[in-house]
């Protein structure tokens, strides 16, 4: 058995639950993923399903970790513009005096 944190990915006794994970990874798509990790969808589901076992594992650890660095990315951009607004209104105020 194999978990990435709490979440069950892949079961040796259950061979089906493991390529309906791959299945249903690859048809969530590369949408939320960065550029960079876009390429683990280059295969279409028939050309993935033949691949062997281990190769789908690798896989799918790949695309279950791209995708937490991309909502730690994500998270990390959205503190940067919040950090962004705040200073830019900190810099008008010593700049101007005013508030907003």
């Amino acid at each position: 058995m194999v978990t990435v944190g709490s979440e069950l990915v892949y079961n040796p006794d259950s061979r089906t639950f493991f390529c309906s994970s791959v299945t249903a990874e690859l048809l969530a798509g590369a949408r939320a993923l960065s550029l960079a990790d876009r390429h683990h969808f280059d295969l279409n589901l028939s050309d993935l399903l033949d691949k062997s076992t281990q190769y789908k594992r690798n896989w799918l650890l790949n695309v279950i970790a791209a995708r937490q660095r991309f909502e730690r990315q994500q998270a990390n951009f959205e503190g940067i513009q919040t950090l962004s607004i705040a200073d830019s209104k900190l810099i008008k105020w010593m700049t101007t005096g005013r508030a907003s």
